[in-house]
């Protein structure tokens, strides 16, 4: 590969990473917004952040996957 072409495809990744990062932006907002209008999905991730080691991200990606800790039954 010459270096044109490693310019050209460093630009394209670039782009990529920039798409990327505003739609997980986007979605990040959105979670919040669903989280504070339900206040029982409030109360979990309040939970969820005051156990050492959990920050937003994880307490977020916890409530989706579980759907709210009801995706199982114990």
């Amino acid at each position: 590969m010459d270096k044109k072409q490693e310019t050209i495809l460093f630009q394209v990744q670039q782009e990529i990473i920039k798409t990327l990062d505003q739609q997980i932006s986007t979605l990040e907002k959105e979670l919040e917004q669903i989280i504070e209008q339900d206040p029982e999905l409030q109360n979990l991730y309040q939970l969820l952040i005051g156990i050492k080691g959990i920050g937003v991200v994880t307490a977020r990606f916890l409530i989706v996957c579980t759907v709210g800790f009801t995706a199982f039954k114990t």
